[in-house]
């Protein structure tokens, strides 16, 4: 993320949703819930509409 790089992350404990604000910088899914882990893939794959590299990488500095 600190690169731009849009994520897909399970929503573990360990805290991806203190950097990953799912929509905006990445998606966040709930910890074995593999469905939604595919569908996150499937709309990537699709070409969903990504916040430019810049805005991924001022929203991880938000968190911080």
């Amino acid at each position: 993320m600190a690169r731009g790089v849009y994520c897909i992350a399970a929503d573990c404990v360990s805290g991806p949703n203190e950097i990953i604000n799912s929509g905006v910088n990445g998606i966040l899914y709930e910890p074995g819930n593999v469905k939604r882990l595919q569908a996150a893939m499937d709309s990537l794959l699709a070409g969903a509409a990504l916040a430019d590299q810049k805005n991924i990488q001022d929203g991880i500095q938000k968190s911080l």
